[in-house]
């Protein structure tokens, strides 16, 4: 699986060793300034969810309400998986974080069928 890793312009984030200790085939680590300009921003966005390659989107940056919502629905549309990740850019911090809201998400969608 193809996994994109939205993080902010400072993180110091190991690509290669992350994707290994999270099992990605391939892990993409896209710089997203949520202080810059909200054009370039919202571009950017939009670039990583038009590629056809990902399937899980790693929210490690804090978008606007508005900015949120239309990322989440984008994603929801296309049925592509995504997470946000509160805290630290780590493997064990996002392996918790993505067992923990997938499995929601998960546990919804089986809830919504049975009624």
């Amino acid at each position: 699986m193809r996994v994109v890793l939205l993080a902010p312009p400072t993180s110091p984030v190991d690509a290669e060793a992350l994707a290994a200790e999270l099992g990605a085939k391939q892990l993409d680590v896209l710089k997203v300034d949520v202080d810059g300009p909200g054009k370039e921003r919202s571009e950017t966005l939009k670039g990583a969810l038009a590629d056809d390659g990902s399937r899980l989107f790693l929210l490690g940056v804090r978008l606007d309400a508005e900015e949120y919502n239309g990322f989440k629905a984008s994603c929801l549309e296309q049925k592509l998986a995504f997470v946000r990740l509160p805290g630290p850019l780590s493997a064990t911090a996002i392996a918790h974080q993505v067992m923990r809201q997938v499995g929601w998400r998960l546990r919804s969608q089986l809830e919504e069928t049975a009624s």
